[in-house]
């Protein structure tokens, strides 16, 4: 069985793009490895390549999980996975720089984060916690400034590998301050410290931000699928004539709205309805 969400995506306030995710529901074992990613953002795997993995936990929602590849002759922080997360899915941004305040979900790309960390509680003690899986050099809370040795500290392996000796370890840096290497894990999760993020779920594939060749396409496909629709005339004819010529986009493509299982076009309805969207098994409610 799947569950589906509708994304909207909008531009200029007038043209719409809608899209439809499937998501099968499927079981994970208590062992979540590297390998276990499906997600991945960067080059393909192979000589010369790092990996590392990152894991975010918003609350009340299940734990998902990217993964990072980058060239192993360059250096990259805590920071870096992140960028690299923000820079292929218009879903995700990030408020911080050394020290993040926040991490968002804007699932429906409406402008309007449907999952954000809370600030500090100063009744729980509760805070977005940063976990990493390897130990922490002593002393070191210099404001997110890596000290000499920092990356000499080995990965312990996966936080959720049964067979040990991976573990997550509370950061004692901000995210500059966290040299990445092959076989880093980073956790987010909102906590008082003693809890860390949850068994990992594969994240649900990138969504770039919208060309506007795509938009474009999106409307002009709704338009002829209209009963007696003929081609645009008018003011709407010559704007999407206009803007057809100048093409072009930020980044990415448009989204596919189409699926192996179910086709869709997109929604006519003038309020958002309320669905739950399955991470491989894992509920997240929209």
């Amino acid at each position: 069985m799947t569950q589906k969400t509708s994304l909207r995506l909008s531009a200029a306030g007038a043209l719409y793009c809608a899209a439809t995710l499937f998501t099968p529901a499927t079981s994970h074992a208590a062992t979540f490895l590297l390998q276990d990613v499906t997600q991945w953002i960067g080059p393909a795997a192979g000589p010369g390549i790092s990996q590392a993995a990152l894991v975010i936990q918003w609350p009340g929602q299940p734990a998902l999980a990217w993964g990072y590849r980058w060239n192993s002759s360059e250096t990259k922080d805590g920071r870096d996975l992140l960028l690299a997360l923000a820079g292929v899915d218009a879903r995700f941004s990030i408020t911080g720089s050394g020290f993040i305040s926040d991490l968002s979900w804007d699932a429906d790309l409406n402008g309007t984060p449907e999952f954000t960390f809370p600030g500090f509680n100063g009744t729980t003690g509760e805070y977005l916690n940063y976990f990493v899986n390897n130990n922490q050099q002593a002393d070191n809370y210099n404001n997110g400034a890596a000290p000499a040795g920092a990356h000499i500290l080995p990965p312990l392996g996966s936080p959720y590998d049964e067979a040990g000796p991976g573990t997550w370890v509370a950061s004692n840096t901000g995210v500059l301050g966290r040299p990445l290497v092959d076989g880093s894990w980073d956790g987010w999760v909102y906590s008082a410290g003693e809890i860390v993020p949850a068994l990992a779920v594969n994240a649900p594939a990138p969504i770039p931000e919208p060309s506007l060749a795509g938009l474009l396409a999106s409307m002009q496909s709704h338009h002829a699928q209209r009963p007696g629709a003929g081609r645009p005339t008018g003011s709407m004819g010559g704007m999407l004539g206009a803007l057809a010529g100048r093409g072009g986009g930020k980044k990415g493509g448009a989204v596919s709205s189409s699926s192996p299982s179910s086709s869709s076009s997109p929604s006519s309805s003038s309020s958002p309805s309320s669905s739950v969207l399955s991470f491989s098994g894992a509920a997240l409610s929209l």
